[in-house]
């Protein structure tokens, strides 16, 4: 979660350093599975009470980013079919659930 959250903060503030907003080359292709397998190791590596602190951390300061964004900005983002997803905690819960589901195994 703390990856997905560090990437929109970069996308965030990418646009605001360059003005530019979202655009079609930074929209994802829909097959992603690559890029959490090539975190897997990374994310694996951390002490999973650190990971956690880390996920928290990067959740509010994005979730403060978000809340921050000028209208115009999240108009972009939605003109470019939303390659920032602004709505976090949908995003956030899908993952909770697949952590609430492993930790029932």
């Amino acid at each position: 979660m703390a990856f997905w959250d560090a990437r929109v903060l970069a996308l965030l503030e990418k646009w605001e350093q360059s003005g530019s907003g979202p655009s079609p080359e930074e929209v994802e292709p829909e097959d992603i599975d690559w890029i959490n397998d090539a975190a897997k190791p990374i994310c694996l590596a951390l002490p999973p009470r650190d990971a956690a602190r880390l996920a928290v951390s990067i959740a509010e300061t994005v979730d403060r980013r978000v809340e921050e964004l000028p209208a115009e900005m999240i108009a972009r983002n939605a003109a470019a079919e939303n390659p920032a997803n602004l709505s976090r905690a949908d995003h956030r819960s899908e993952h909770l659930d697949q952590i609430e589901q492993a930790l029932r195994l």
